[in-house]
């Protein structure tokens, strides 16, 4: 079955929905959000029950068997039964109404299937063995992967999560430095590539009380052993986005919404030539284009005023005609139908294409 991909921030929609039907009375489901590792998948979740709200973590990868969710067998004296003592960490009194409460499975595939049966039993009838689930408890899950038991998935609402940079920026305010952050919004197409959020963000709270002179000592000593969980190219352009102060380069952001276009073009020629400057820096040059021509490439149908705004500035004469060529040549190789429409329209740029092949 395919399932549609989902924002971190529509996860969180669709999370207060399920929330507000189970307080009306609706019985839900639980709500299984599947992703890659480290894109903010538990943290929906965490935010959600703050601050008044209640969240407890269950971790069926540290159990070795279903006693440790079923709890241990105690027999009743009075009925000749046996009986189980739920583990602590399990609710036994019905939260405030009105506050989120939920009882979170974490990696919910990360266990052995005897595991998994226990926890879906949990999840579909609400009890395990002797133990009820207090009303007013919420069951939720996160997972890596898909379930592959169709018994499973038809025991949740599934929600594929993919990475969701916008959200991801706004978690990142209050935990790290503005410089931090400016990195993000600067070069948006190096997160997630090649390390997930969780090891960026792990790094910018590991950088960000060293003073900048600091991390550009020894040609980025103490930058690199910091992020030795980040692909080199990255922590190469984290160096060069200190070395030149680049929290002044213009945003794609700002590139493609700011109302001033024609200003938006004369502080780009600044900053790619600066005024003692000869020439233009190819480095920066290349930066700007991988920066600015991802969110056209990504999307089919790119607004219009942002492919115009794209084409005036790769017609900019100050660019060098080989890394123009590049640009057309990385444009017509991926067959974007709109972005190759707007290149051949402009005659230089369509000049310049002469000798590059369209797939």
């Amino acid at each position: 079955m395919n399932h549609q991909d989902t924002t971190l921030a529509e996860a969180r929609e669709l999370l207060q929905y399920l929330f507000n039907l189970y307080q009306a009375g609706t019985t839900v489901p639980c709500l299984l959000l599947v992703g890659d590792s480290g894109i903010g998948k538990t943290q929906v979740l965490k935010d959600f029950c703050q601050p008044e709200g209640q969240l407890i973590t269950i971790s069926p990868s540290l159990f070795e068997s279903p006693a440790d969710l079923l709890g241990f067998p105690q027999p009743d004296n009075e009925t000749g039964r046996m009986n189980h003592l739920p583990p602590s960490f399990l609710p036994t009194e019905p939260p405030p109404v009105g506050e989120p409460a939920i009882i979170l499975i974490d990696d919910m595939m990360r266990c052995p299937t005897f595991i998994q049966d226990a926890i879906m039993r949990l999840i579909y009838d609400r009890r395990l063995g002797s133990y009820v689930l207090p009303v007013g408890w919420m069951i939720c899950a996160t997972s890596n992967t898909l379930p592959s038991d169709d018994a499973f998935r038809s025991r949740c609402l599934i929600c594929e999560v993919k990475f969701d940079l916008p959200t991801w920026g706004n978690y990142l305010k209050g935990l790290v430095s503005e410089r931090e952050l400016s990195f993000v919004q600067h070069c948006p197409e190096l997160i997630n590539q090649g390390a997930n959020p969780r090891e960026f963000t792990f790094f910018f709270r590991l950088i960000q009380d060293l003073p900048t002179d600091k991390l550009l000592e020894n040609q980025g000593r103490m930058l690199r052993l910091c992020g030795s969980n980040l692909p080199k190219e990255t922590i190469n352009s984290f160096y060069l986005f200190l070395q030149d102060r680049l929290e002044t380069l213009v945003s794609q952001h700002d590139f493609y919404h700011q109302s001033d276009f024609d200003g938006v073009l004369e502080l780009v020629k600044s900053q790619l030539k600066p005024q003692k400057s000869k020439s233009v820096r190819p480095d920066l040059v290349k930066l700007l284009i991988d920066r600015l021509i991802k969110p056209l490439l990504s999307n089919p149908n790119p607004a219009a005023n942002q492919v115009d705004r794209f084409i005036k500035f790769l017609g900019l004469r100050l660019i060098p005609i080989d890394l123009v060529a590049a640009t057309i040549d990385e444009i017509c190789q991926q067959d974007h139908s709109i972005l190759v429409e707007a290149i051949f329209n402009d005659q230089w740029l369509s000049d310049l294409s002469i000798g590059v092949s369209v797939s």
